[in-house]
């Protein structure tokens, strides 16, 4: 029997290879480059010891978990496949949808706020610790409380007050992705993010196990990101594989037994049917947490004042507080309708707009993959303008002012920033092939062929052009194979399985 003491043994094995700084990566490496990190809220528990005894109080109070101290009885599965945010859900979904149709078996994980009532989530097993669970990351949260202190003895007084829990907040996803993923046994783990705690600690979980990872990129990234290190990685196209080849120097040094992976340009992973023929004359306006709210409601007021009819979309990590601030100010507001990301998918906002307003945001992409009109404009000045590139690349056009926006805004011609289409290809491999809009599809049809030993060629040309990793590979444009996947239409969903 996997009981407490041996996970507690696994976990130190674990921590001999990666370290809380590895697995809370932005605060642990990059801190001193993200500005909104520094100025983070402070938690409720401040300070290292309150922190600490509200980690080893809070479960039992607020979560209050089973007391039930047998394995975990999830049926072994081929995919594992977890999400942490909405977003990376939504990157997930094509994925899942397709290995359903196909009949394979999958176990899939998403925070519990990630499930809704819909037929969909009713096949998502939502992220619930047991009290075996709480026991084991209290327990190495003891064990590890003295070297925490040290590890993190280079941030800032107020820094380490304020991000302390986070830290801490890798223990209970370690002991969880361990305790389930010996239970489901997969052939791959599946996720879409490379640097925020929770899928950094299951990429931990699944390394010491053997199990093979597969990355599938969400959002445009960073040359902040940690190096790409997975089985598999799945990413959108040339530009993001560019990108990652720069973030080679982020890897600790202490983590160099994990393997570079082999990369599939397999284009952007969410859902997106355009329906320009049916669009209607609102101007979109995307937000994000690091917006102001007074300054976004300031932006709303001046192209309410020039009769700019505007669907508002709010990012989902908005706090609430700004979220009613922005109902109490344009609830039922004639010429502002309210998009929320909770209840509309990104693929209905945008089929809705004719042009988009938004800073730095992986939005200006998807937009521009649905043919959309993007304009970039800083609602406040950022630490890093463009971060994404979007401007510099010729997706979107740049307003530096108000009234700069107001004239492009009511430019009704196409989009005129000259060589966009094959920048959206560059961004987004499978823009303008027979993949697009398959991309879930795609790479569930990769890794089944990897799996079963299957060739490749007719999917993906090798390109030999990267520096860093020895295998990347584009679509395959000459052989199309889209029409030569199995039909798999009248499947429905008996493959997955869920348990807490």
């Amino acid at each position: 029997m996997y009981n407490i003491f041996d996970r507690i043994a696994d976990l130190k094995k674990i921590f001999s290879v990666v370290s809380e700084r590895d697995l809370h990566y932005l605060v642990g490496h990059k801190i001193s480059d993200i500005k909104h990190l520094h100025d983070a809220q402070p938690s409720k528990a401040k300070g290292v010891f309150m922190g600490f005894i509200w980690f080893l109080i809070r479960p039992w109070i607020k979560d209050k978990p089973s007391f039930v101290f047998h394995e975990d009885r999830a049926r072994a599965s081929k995919y594992f496949v977890y999400a942490g945010t909405g977003n990376q859900k939504k990157s997930l979904d094509g994925f899942v949808d397709a290995v359903t149709r196909r009949g394979e078996s999958f176990h899939y994980v998403v925070q519990n706020e990630l499930i809704s009532d819909s037929d969909d989530d009713a096949f998502c097993a939502p992220f619930s610790l047991s009290a075996a669970d709480v026991i084991v990351s209290q327990l190495i949260a003891v064990v590890r409380f003295k070297r925490l202190i040290r590890l993190l003895a280079y941030l800032p007084l107020k820094i380490r007050d304020n991000h302390y829990r986070a830290f801490l907040g890798v223990y209970s996803y370690l002991a969880y992705f361990l305790r389930v993923l010996r239970s489901v046994n997969p052939d791959f783990v599946v996720l879409s993010n490379d640097h925020s705690p929770g899928p950094r600690s299951l990429v931990a979980v699944a390394n010491y196990l053997g199990i093979k990872t597969v990355y599938m990129q969400h959002a445009s990234v960073s040359p902040l990101f940690p190096a790409l290190r997975f089985s598999f990685a799945f990413l959108d196209g040339e530009k993001s594989m560019r990108i990652y080849e720069q973030c080679e120097k982020n890897w600790p040094a202490d983590v160099a037994e994990y393997q570079k992976p082999r990369v599939y340009m397999s284009g952007q992973k969410k859902v997106l049917i355009s329906h320009q023929n049916k669009r209607e004359q609102y101007v979109g306006l995307a937000v994000n947490t690091l917006d102001p709210i007074e300054n976004i409601v300031s932006l709303v007021r001046k192209l309410q004042v020039n009769d700019i009819p505007l669907l508002l979309r709010w990012h989902p990590g908005q706090a609430i507080r700004d979220v009613e601030r922005l109902f109490a100010e344009f609830e039922g507001d004639s010429l502002v309708q309210l998009s929320n990301p909770e209840k509309h998918h990104v693929a209905v906002f945008l089929g809705r707009i004719h042009t988009m307003i938004a800073g730095n945001s992986s939005i200006h992409l998807e937009a521009a993959i649905m043919g959309v009109k993007t304009i970039y404009y800083e609602i406040v000045p950022p630490s890093m303008p463009d971060y994404y590139g979007y401007v510099k690349e010729k997706i979107s056009r740049h307003a530096r002012s108000v009234e700069e926006l107001l004239d492009m805004i009511r430019n009704d011609g196409p989009d005129v920033v000259e060589g966009r289409e094959a920048a959206i290809k560059h961004y987004s491999e499978t823009y303008g092939t027979p993949w697009y809009g398959k991309e879930g599809e795609l790479v569930a049809e990769t890794l089944h062929r990897i799996g079963t030993g299957q060739e490749l060629d007719s999917l993906y040309d090798r390109v030999d052009t990267s520096s860093v990793f020895g295998d990347v590979y584009g679509i395959n444009t000459h052989k199309p194979a889209v029409e030569r996947l199995c039909d798999c239409s009248g499947s429905t969903r008996p493959s997955s399985t869920v348990s807490s």
